[in-house]
């Protein structure tokens, strides 16, 4: 992925996940321990080229860096590898098969994309307009109508910082919203109406809070869930590109001291 402030990009999942900027340039696995998970078995594999940094559980150290070793030496015994070249990165998929299957219940991953301006592929739909707090009540209603589960992947919330709302008919069809990591970093929502999918009204609603984001100087990122074809469609045809794929899993059948 080509961005013009990809070294910020770096420092801010470096930040995020407790290692090196380097690491997420560098093929091979780093192992990172996340407190906050504490006593658990959660891990998640941050995925970009040839490298991986895993998120662990302190607890899940001994046998997360078990795996490791033998992916590497399993790596360099392929014949087909060109010689010196590094070990590529840890997969949720090399676990399973080191671990086995009954060790590792993998959970579903994320796709994470960053715009640029000189990226961006704009797309009209229905009548766009930012979102104040006298439109709280459309909101709801546009949220109502939606399941949990799209509530949680889409994460459209009035209260936040920027909020763009697409309507058909006077209907809100769909709304985008930004969560701002920092000074820099705003993470894309977007949520559409079940019975107006498939019309472009969420890709409409993410073109006018991309070219918010873009007028204002953010980095704009937008995480979409590997399973939700309709939410990839909507960063791709806008341009988004490709940074890197999150994973997670849990460890299966572990005792946990």
């Amino acid at each position: 992925m080509d961005h013009p402030r990809l070294e910020e990009i770096h420092a801010f999942w470096a930040q995020t996940l407790g290692c090196e900027p380097g690491d997420l340039t560098r093929p091979g696995t780093r192992l990172v321990h996340f407190a906050e998970w504490g006593n658990t078995n959660r891990v998640s594999i941050l995925r970009r080229e040839g490298a991986s940094i895993v998120l662990l559980a302190p607890g899940l150290l001994d046998t997360l860096l078990q795996a490791v070793q033998w992916h590497e030496e399993l790596s360099k015994s392929v014949p087909s590898r060109a010689p010196g070249k590094t070990c590529p990165g840890i997969t949720t998929r090399d676990l399973q098969a080191l671990l086995g299957e009954a060790r590792i219940s993998p959970r579903p991953s994320d796709h994470l994309y960053y715009l640029t301006l000189e990226a961006f592929r704009p797309f009209e739909a229905g009548v766009v307009r930012q979102l104040g707090r006298e439109d709280a009540a459309l909101l709801e209603e546009l949220n109502a109508a939606c399941t949990p589960h799209d509530r949680r992947q889409g994460e459209v919330e009035i209260d936040h910082p920027v909020v763009v709302g697409c309507f058909d008919d006077g209907r809100l069809a769909a709304a985008a919203s930004f969560i701002f990591y920092g000074e820099a970093v705003a993470d894309v929502g977007v949520i559409t109406h079940p019975e107006a999918r498939g019309r472009g009204f969420g890709k409409a609603a993410v073109t006018g809070l991309s070219r918010w984001g873009l007028e204002h100087g953010r980095i704009l990122q937008y995480r979409a869930a590997v399973s939700n074809p309709g939410s990839i469609h909507i960063a791709e045809s806008l341009g988004y590109g490709l940074y890197a794929l999150e994973e997670f899993c849990r460890l299966e059948r572990m005792r946990i001291d």
